[in-house]
């Protein structure tokens, strides 16, 4: 059973992590939110690029606040592996190590800049990518520099030899209808400064 989160209501005493276990060449441990698949819905997103089933947005220039999100959950994966590296991995690791190895999925960014994430789109099953009108259109009818909403699965973190991420993916995009802004065409604005000077 899933659960869809908005991002701006994730309670991190909520995510639960399973040791990992050997899968291939790598180990791979499952992420649970309240006892269902981790499902978040993002903010408005900026379609930069889309390449090779991977897409990258940009948030909205004057609303940082998913990006805080994906900080918040960066740093979350960091503590909980440094918290569970005993009984993970048989020793304990130290932080620094584990700052060292984690992939964030939040990227630095410069001042003057606008925060850019790259997401994995996901494959099984695929993407699915709706209209305003939330008909299902194909992947190529999204455009660079469309509004996105989206569903990201937190699905676990995968360790490699050297390093590990939080494994992510999108598993659906709803292309946002554009917002209008009303502009008044005569003014609004009661001027009454005369009156109150003579009164």
């Amino acid at each position: 059973m899933s659960e869809i989160i908005k991002y701006n209501n994730i309670d991190l005493s909520k995510i639960s992590y399973t040791g990992p276990t050997q899968n291939k060449n790598s180990y791979y441990g499952s992420i649970d939110y309240n006892n269902h698949n981790f499902m978040i819905q993002t903010s408005r997103l900026k379609v930069i690029d889309i390449k090779d089933k991977v897409i990258k947005v940009s948030v909205e220039p004057t609303d940082f606040s998913f990006y805080d999100t994906i900080i918040k959950l960066d740093d979350h994966n960091l503590a909980s592996t440094y918290k569970h590296s005993k009984e993970w991995f048989k020793k304990e690791l130290p932080m620094d190590v584990l700052e060292n190895m984690y992939r964030r999925l939040s990227k630095p960014f410069k001042k003057d800049q606008i925060p850019i994430l790259e997401l994995r789109l996901s494959t099984k099953p695929d993407c699915h990518v709706y209209d305003t009108e939330d008909n299902i259109i194909s992947l190529g009818e999204l455009n660079v520099d469309s509004t996105i909403l989206g569903i990201i699965d937190i699905n676990g973190l995968k360790f490699l030899k050297r390093d590990y991420y939080c494994d992510i993916c999108l598993s659906q995009i709803k292309i946002c209808k554009e917002l209008k802004i009303n502009k008044q065409s005569k003014c609004l604005i009661e001027d009454n400064t005369e009156e109150d000077i003579y009164e």
